[in-house]
């Protein structure tokens, strides 16, 4: 399965990054350095009770083969 990703760039700032379901939501707050590169997976899942949402900062390996193999939802 192919999943949407979204580029953002700017200047090095504190990000944060939030999904919601159902059951609530989560977020987790992403540090960004000068010159670096950040990877965050947003996983949805539906259930018969309700949608669960997470947020995983993954690494640098993982992130980038995940957004060559997927579609950009959003970015430049």
């Amino acid at each position: 399965m192919r999943l949407p990703w979204v580029w953002l760039q700017g200047a090095p700032a504190v990000i944060d990054v939030k999904c919601t379901g159902t059951d609530g939501g989560v977020d987790r707050t992403v540090n960004v350095g000068p010159g670096e590169t950040r990877f965050v997976e947003v996983a949805f899942r539906p259930g018969l009770m309700g949608s669960r949402c997470a947020v995983l900062e993954a690494p640098a390996t993982q992130g980038r083969a995940a957004v060559l193999a997927g579609h950009r939802a959003v970015g430049p």
